[in-house]
């Protein structure tokens, strides 16, 4: 079993990288949203 982990060599997975997909899908959100939200809430008051 070790033998196979070093055949594998270095691993580029730990658990914050399935994690890096949604937070950029949020943040992205968030940039859209809350500028929209913005500029309607400027029209309003």
């Amino acid at each position: 079993e070790l033998s196979l982990y070093k055949k594998a060599g270095t691993v580029w997975i730990s658990y914050a990288v399935p994690f890096i997909i949604p937070i950029t899908a949020g943040y992205v959100t968030a940039i859209i949203f809350g500028d929209f939200l913005l500029v309607l809430m400027d029209l309003i008051f």
